[in-house]
């Protein structure tokens, strides 16, 4: 089986907007359906679980039914941060999954992940036991402590969808509440502290994360075009 969990739980703090920007209306139809639709769309993906913002629980079940989304079986309340909100997903299945099932980890906010970058995620994971989606950086990257230019060709961008085992996640989130999930970025960045090897997998650039603005005008252009 193959399950996805989609965050929907952040309130968008570097976007202006009295809304959080995955329920912002693009085309009559929220940014977070837009994700959830390529989810359910996608014949390899047999159940989705959505962690959602408190107080919005509601709303998603309002979405499940208005826009047909069979595919979610649960809806549980994000946590403080997305680390967080994971956890309460993977807690959500412990006692349907097996460990060898395949978890694909979605940020609710990229809505333009393609059935490619879905697809080849699990296909990996299914070969080489996970998947972290990355771009490369083609800009200068420099700090800002002390204007040290640091050499791009080694640094990768992460996205989503990152890949797991059932096993592997869950020995990973237990390990986060164990240290309160202090320092744990994202689920790849954990895997590493419990000393898991991890396998890139190219993504995409179209693959557009909504943080400000300026990237919702870039998402509309895109899907407009």
């Amino acid at each position: 089986m193959v399950y996805a969990i989609i965050t929907l739980g952040g309130i968008g703090s570097r976007f202006k907007s009295s809304v959080p920007k995955q329920f912002v209306e693009v085309d009559n139809k929220p940014i977070s359906i837009y994700t959830l639709e390529k989810f359910q769309n996608n014949e390899n993906i047999d159940k989705i679980v959505v962690a959602c913002l408190k107080g919005y629980e509601r709303k998603v079940e309002e979405y499940k039914k208005k826009y047909n989304l069979t595919k979610i079986q649960y809806i549980v309340q994000g946590g403080r941060t997305q680390p967080e909100s994971i956890s309460n997903c993977i807690d959500a299945l412990e006692n349907v999954v097996a460990n060898d099932d395949i978890i694909v980890i979605h940020a609710g906010n990229r809505p333009l992940v393609s059935y490619k970058n879905i697809n080849d995620s699990i296909n990996e994971c299914i070969e080489y036991g996970n998947a972290i989606s990355y771009i490369d950086c083609p800009e200068v990257v420099v700090t800002k402590d002390n204007n040290k230019v640091i050499e791009r060709t080694n640094i990768m961008r992460i996205q989503t969808p990152q890949t797991f085992k059932y096993k592997d996640v869950k020995e990973a989130y237990e390990y986060a509440k164990s240290i309160d999930f202090k320092e744990v970025n994202t689920t790849a960045d954990l895997m590493l502290k419990i000393g898991k090897d991890l396998n890139y997998l190219r993504g995409s650039e179209y693959n557009l994360k909504i943080t400000y603005n300026d990237d919702l005008e870039i998402f509309k252009s895109l899907i407009n075009r």
